[in-house]
């Protein structure tokens, strides 16, 4: 089930559906320099991923991304209750089940080594850069589909703007209120030595990241 990337990172896909579109998710894994794993955007638990995670390592932190991506947090939670599950602060007040401590932007909340860069919008992202691996692990930073099968899903895809390349989908144009912050995020997240780019939604990007994320905000970055 779980994908080896590159040394210390792992990845697996999933089928996932949200309001009637066929989008999948991915969970990443990032193997840490203790041997110890960080878990982001979390998939449900089962006997047989949790035993491939076994193998890797022992899970220390999950990561809860933004306040969409939480559905399996809990469940995940209860399978490692060692780990420290965090997330933004606004996703405890819409899950308050979640034991999330601290909140993603808090002292300690990530292993040292860990950048987190705050995206502000109504998604709430924080992602992550694991320099080490020259790699940002997000969520819904962005989107990157080739095709998919199901004809309403394609649909969607091309009305928004993002069929067959790395995009915002436009529906989410709109979460972004605060341009200015989100401008400023996006030039920080531009500024760091990356290559790989990790989604959610979508195929990863294995190389040339920061310039296919480049065109893909150029319409926020004016």
């Amino acid at each position: 089930m779980l994908t080896r990337i590159a040394p210390d990172l792992s990845a697996v896909a999933i089928p996932h559906q949200m309001l009637g579109l066929h989008l999948g998710t991915r969970m990443t894994v990032v193997t840490l320099p203790d041997r110890s794993l960080l878990v982001h955007s979390p998939i449900a638990p089962t006997p047989a991923l949790r035993k491939e995670l076994d193998a890797l390592g022992e899970v220390r932190v999950i990561v809860a991304p933004n306040v969409y991506h939480h559905v399996y947090a809990g469940a995940f939670h209860d399978a490692y209750p060692k780990a420290t599950l965090v997330g933004p602060r606004a996703l405890h007040r819409k899950r308050p089940d979640l034991r999330l401590a601290p909140f993603l932007g808090e002292p300690g909340a990530l292993p040292d080594g860990i950048v987190p860069v705050h995206v502000p919008s109504m998604l709430d992202e924080t992602v992550l850069y694991v320099p080490h691996l020259r790699t940002i692990v997000s969520a819904d930073l962005a989107e990157n589909f080739v095709t998919v099968d199901h004809f309403p899903t394609r649909l969607y895809l091309k009305a928004s703007g993002v069929l067959g390349k790395t995009g915002v989908p436009l529906p989410l144009h709109a979460a972004f209120l605060d341009r200015k912050g989100a401008r400023r995020a996006i030039d920080e997240i531009l500024s760091l030595d990356f290559d790989r780019l990790m989604f959610a939604h979508g195929a990863f990007l294995e190389s040339g990241g920061r310039e296919i994320l480049r065109g893909a905000y150029a319409w926020l970055r004016g």
